[in-house]
């Protein structure tokens, strides 16, 4: 039931404090008039993650690893203008959901990788790649899924899964049960869609460390994330820099595009940019084999 609540990222709910203490200013010379809004901040930066992700962005990013990868996920909202604005970043690997057509994206893996750019394409969601996609299973064929094993010169197999989760339910008639109600049962039907899409990539991925990212279409709720959260880490919350709301692109208000990494891969640096021709900001994230001594860098 509580999902009602957790969809929202925490600092929303500092609005509703602030209104609140809107119409009795402070006392400048009582300390406890003051409470309620150092209460707030409390909160704010207690449960929130944007405030520390920007400041984390404050700080001079690492360079782009020499051996590492870098992993791109957007929502292209069917718009090959869109698909093709992720090269200015130079991936390896890129996720796409709302994916353009399978021939779109040839083009674009021949205009980047040359021979070696392979496509995964789905209904829904499809993987470009520079090196070998080979699919496993019938995930390419899933309306809510493609899962491959990427192979290139110089690196270890991964296993990589794009993925866009169902649209979440959008209510604000909190004082109706049966807005609590829906929430609650998009929450419980959430969180067995991932538990499937986990299931699959898990068992075809063998010993292969897994790179996990797309549109999930929900903010990183942990009741929601349960099926992977001990397997997989959020990129952004280990490396993030900046503002990391994806949607709306020009209001980027939600977290719902993210990437995920087994513990066999560290993030070293995870940003989001706005773009163009979507309605959806993409999420860029560094990252390198965990054993890489070379890179050490703080997960704080």
């Amino acid at each position: 039931m509580l999902y009602a609540i957790t969809i929202w990222p925490a600092f929303v709910w500092i609005i509703p404090g602030a209104l609140t203490l809107f119409y009795r200013r402070p006392n400048k010379r009582s300390w406890t008039a003051w409470t309620p809004v150092l209460v707030w901040i409390a909160f704010v930066l207690t449960f929130s993650e944007e405030p520390w992700m920007v400041v984390r962005g404050w700080q001079p990013a690492p360079k782009r690893p020499a051996t590492g990868i870098r992993v791109v996920t957007l929502n292209c909202a069917s718009s090959s203008e869109a698909a093709a604005e992720v090269w200015s970043w130079k991936p390896d690997v890129v996720f796409f959901q709302e994916s353009p057509s399978e021939d779109d994206l040839r083009v674009l893996a021949r205009r980047w990788f040359g021979a070696s750019g392979s496509v995964l394409s789905g209904p829904d969601c499809s993987i470009v790649a520079n090196g070998k996609l080979d699919e496993l299973g019938r995930a390419g064929f899933e309306t809510n899924r493609a899962i491959a094993r990427w192979t290139r010169a110089g690196f270890s197999p991964v296993t990589v899964v794009s993925l866009r989760m169902d649209p979440p339910t959008f209510r604000l008639d909190y004082l109706n049960p049966d807005c609590w109600r829906d929430y609650a049962k998009d929450r419980h039907d959430r969180r067995f869609e991932l538990a499937e899409i986990w299931k699959q990539a898990s068992s075809v991925a063998s010993t292969d460390p897994i790179i996990l990212g797309g549109d999930c279409n929900t903010p990183p709720d942990p009741g929601t994330f349960a099926p992977i959260s001990g397997s997989l880490r959020d990129a952004f919350t280990v490396a993030g820099r900046g503002w990391p709301g994806t949607a709306h692109n020009t209001y980027a208000f939600a977290r719902i595009d993210q990437i995920w990494v087994s513990r066999g891969i560290r993030p070293v640096c995870a940003w989001t940019k706005k773009t163009v021709y979507s309605d959806h900001r993409m999420v860029v994230a560094d990252l390198v084999d965990a054993s890489d001594d070379a890179w050490n860098v703080s997960l704080k």
